[in-house]
C-alpha cells in the first residue's frame, strides 16, 4: 500500500483541486496487489441519505492486463484515499475521503487500441458483503437505538469498525428476525423508532464520516456547512479592471441548477402528506381504531424541527383525511411484557414526514470538496430569472420558493486528474416565507 503523504504540503490553487493519494486493488485469490492510481481516468463516489452503503465506480485505462494479473474474479478489495488540498487545519482532519470497498462488477469493457482497453469497476462498502452473507434467525428486544447499535457493530450483524452516529430513541420493541439480513432488521426498526421529541423520521445511511442511525430532525438542527448561490455573477474585479480569483466564492457558486419536479399535489394527496385516516385492527381484542392525521396541526405544535420556518401549504388546501386510508394491524401482547409492538402509532406521521422531506428537490453542480457529504445542511440562494430594476432590494430579486435551508440527500463526487466536481440532490421540508401572507423569515 502506498505511503500516505503529509497533506500539509499540498496547496489549494483553485476551487475543484483534488489530490489522489492512492487507489489500490488487492485480490483475495492470490493476495496480489496493485496501485492503479496512474491507470484511473475517473473516480465516482456516490452517497445517498436513504441508502445504507456508499457505492462508486472507477473508469480504468488498462495497458497492463490487470484483469488477468490479479485476476479479477469477484474477490477484490479497493482501498482509496483522496482529499481537497488545503491549509485549513479543520478540513485536513475531517475532509478526507478514504476507505475499503468491495469490487463487485466490471462493465463496459472496450478496446481502444490493440494493447489498451477501458473498463468500469463498480464498488460498494465492504459492510455490504457482510450483509449479503448474514441471514439471522433470532429475537431482538430492548430500546430501538440499542438494537440498532448491536446490528451495526456486533456479531451477528454488520460487524463494522466504522464510526457510528447514533441518536437515542425513547421507545422499546421486540421482534423475531426470520432469517433476515442486518439491513432488513434495521429497516424494520426504522419504522418504529421515535426520538425524545417524538419524531418518527429515522433513517440509516453511510456518509464520509461513517454510519448514521439518526432522525431528520437531528440533521435539521446541524449547522449549515455552505452557502450556495445561483443566478448572479460573482466575479470580483481588481483595481486594474481585471477579474480576480476568489476560491471561497468559487466554492459557493452553483454551476448548474435544475428542479426535477416543483411539486406534485396528486402525489401528496395519495401518499397522505397533508392528511390521512388510519384504520387499525387488533386481532387479539377483535376491535379496531380509527385515527386521523393532519399535517398542519402537527406542524403548528412546533415540537419537531424543520429546515425552514413555514409549512409547504395553507389551511385552504383541498386535503381531506379520507382521501388516503391507511390500513394496519396492531400487535398487542404478542410478547410477554410488551404491549403493542407494531408501528401503528407512528406510521401516519412517518409517511407524511418522509414525503415532506422531499417537498422541494433541486439538483445542483458545484466545485468539488472532499468534506461535502450526505446529511449535511446547506443554504441555497437562488436569484429570480427576471430583469432587475434600480429600485429592487436584495429580497426583491431572490427566488424565495427555491431558496432556503436544504439537506444534501445525495451526492456524487466525480474526480479526474484535472478537477473534482460534486453533483448534489438537495431536499427541504419547509419554506422560508409564509404562503398566505408572504411574510419571510
Amino acid at each position: 500500500m502506498a505511503t500516505q503523504r503529509d497533506i500539509s504540503s499540498d496547496k489549494l490553487r483553485q476551487a475543484g483541486d483534488v489530490s489522489i493519494d492512492y487507489v489500490n486493488i488487492t485480490s483475495m485469490a492470490n493476495r496480489t496487489g496493485f496501485n492503479i492510481k496512474n491507470q484511473v481516468i475517473t473516480i465516482q463516489i456516490f452517497e445517498d441519505l436513504f441508502s445504507p452503503f456508499i457505492t462508486g465506480s472507477l473508469i480504468i485505462k488498462d495497458s497492463l492486463d490487470l484483469i488477468n494479473k490479479l485476476p479479477f474474479a469477484g474477490m477484490e478489495f479497493l482501498d482509496l484515499r483522496l482529499f481537497t488540498p488545503t491549509i485549513d487545519k479543520e478540513l485536513k482532519e475531517a475532509g478526507i475521503i478514504q476507505g475499503r470497498f468491495y469490487i463487485y462488477k466490471i462493465t463496459e469493457r472496450e478496446y481502444i487500441a490493440e494493447k489498451s482497453l477501458v473498463y468500469q469497476l463498480h464498488f460498494i462498502s465492504s459492510e455490504a458483503v457482510q450483509d449479503l452473507n448474514n441471514q439471522m434467525s433470532r429475537a431482538f428486544e430492548g430500546k430501538i437505538s440499542d438494537i440498532a447499535a448491536k446490528l451495526i457493530k456486533e456479531t451477528p450483524g454488520l460487524e463494522t469498525k466504522k464510526t457510528l452516529v447514533l441518536e437515542p430513541t425513547k421507545n422499546n420493541t421486540k421482534f423475531v428476525a426470520n432469517y433476515w439480513s442486518p439491513i432488513k432488521c434495521i429497516n424494520f426498526i426504522l419504522q418504529q423508532a421515535a426520538n425524545p421529541n417524538n419524531s418518527h423520521t429515522y433513517t440509516f445511511f453511510e456518509n464520509r464520516n461513517g454510519l448514521n442511525f439518526v432522525s431528520l430532525d437531528y440533521l435539521n438542527e446541524l449547522p449549515s456547512v455552505q452557502n450556495f448561490v445561483y443566478g448572479t455573477s460573482q466575479d470580483d474585479v481588481s483595481k486594474t479592471g481585471g477579474s480576480t480569483r476568489n476560491i471561497a466564492r468559487d466554492y459557493k457558486k452553483v454551476i448548474e441548477f435544475s428542479v426535477p419536479a416543483g411539486f406534485d399535489y396528486i402525489d401528496r394527496i395519495r401518499t397522505g402528506t397533508y392528511a390521512s385516516r388510519m384504520i387499525a385492527h387488533d386481532f387479539t381484542t377483535k376491535r379496531y381504531k380509527t385515527v386521523n392525521y393532519d399535517y398542519l396541526a402537527k406542524f403548528s405544535t412546533g415540537k419537531e424541527t424543520r429546515l425552514n420556518k413555514f409549512p409547504i401549504t395553507t389551511p385552504d388546501v383541498v386535503a381531506r383525511v379520507n382521501a388516503t386510508i391507511v390500513h394496519n394491524e396492531t400487535a398487542n401482547k404478542v410478547f410477554d411484557g410488551y404491549g403493542d409492538v407494531s408501528n401503528f402509532k407512528m406510521e401516519q406521521d412517518r409517511i407524511s414526514r418522509m414525503k415532506q422531506a422531499e417537498s422541494f428537490k433541486v439538483s445542483i453542480k458545484v466545485k468539488g470538496r472532499s468534506d461535502y457529504t450526505v446529511g449535511q445542511k446547506v443554504f441555497l440562494t437562488v436569484y429570480t430569472p427576471a430583469p432587475t430594476r434600480l429600485t429592487d432590494t436584495t429580497e426583491d430579486v431572490i427566488d424565495t420558493m427555491h431558496s432556503g435551508n436544504y439537506l444534501i440527500a445525495a451526492i456524487n463526487h466525480v474526480v479526474d486528474r484535472e478537477k473534482h466536481e460534486c453533483y448534489m440532490e438537495l431536499i427541504k421540508d419547509s419554506l422560508m416565507f409564509d404562503l398566505k401572507t408572504g411574510k419571510r423569515e
